[in-house]
């Protein structure tokens, strides 16, 4: 008699395997860190520098780390972080990503101050600047989805009077509406991101594919049953006939 088993794998596999599958591992290489605690210290310094690969979710990824104690380190918190900002866009549990929009409301309107102190031509005084200083990173993401999404470009500049600042409302229904496919996009980008550095390490580590095999023969041990694999990992499945 024939017997069937499912064999489900998840980022533990590839790291018994030896390949470097961490949230850390991805992100020291992704910004050259000695640890990951250098990107809440050091955020702009470490994305500002590296404009080609950033996305939204880096600096939205900087926001938890400027609001919580801890560190990141494991792929469960980062997938915390995106469950936390999503059902904020959709208005159900907002958290931490609740001071993103309300952060907006003030910045999109003097957008222009922050743009005058980066070129070294503002008139504000040291005081007035550092009273900024919390705001840089919401005037990061708003400049990002501005320079990216015409679309974002157009609401904010047919909704701000910067000649009125005190009154401009933002919307948060309308926001929502317009960041959650822009965020859905750029989701997408950096798991490519995460799938691209992966196929790098692969390619780097000779042993990986033969620890793959071995492990999978320890596991299924017997050859007499019939075995189908589930992966939920971004690295190619095993290359054995099942």
């Amino acid at each position: 008699m024939d017997s069937n088993q499912w064999l489900i794998l998840g980022n533990g596999f590839d790291l018994q395997a030896g390949l470097k599958s961490t949230f850390t591992d991805f992100y020291t290489s992704r910004y050259n860190l000695n640890k990951i605690d250098q990107i809440n210290h050091k955020w702009q310094e470490t994305l500002l520098n590296n404009r080609d690969h950033i996305s939204i979710w880096d600096l939205l990824i900087c926001t938890y780390l400027q609001n919580k104690s801890d560190s990141l380190r494991d792929w469960k918190d980062v997938e915390g972080i995106i469950k936390d900002v999503l059902q904020g866009v959709h208005g159900t549990n907002i958290h931490f990503s609740s001071d993103i929009f309300q952060d907006a409301t003030r910045v999109i309107p003097i957008t222009w101050q922050f743009e005058e102190m980066l070129g070294g031509m503002s008139s504000l005084s040291n005081e007035e600047k550092r009273s900024l200083r919390d705001y840089w990173l919401c005037y990061y993401i708003i400049n990002h989805l501005m320079t990216a999404y015409p679309i974002f470009k157009n609401y904010v500049q047919n909704h701000v009077d910067y000649g009125d600042s005190d009154n401009f409302i933002l919307n948060l229904n309308e926001i929502r509406s317009i960041l959650a496919p822009l965020l859905l996009k750029e989701l997408k980008e950096f798991e490519s991101s995460f799938s691209q550095y992966l196929d790098e390490q692969i390619t780097s580590n000779k042993a990986y594919a033969r620890n793959v095999n071995k492990l999978y023969e320890i596991v299924v041990a017997d050859s007499t049953i019939s075995t189908q694999v589930l992966s939920f990992n971004y690295t190619p499945k095993i290359k054995k006939t099942f």
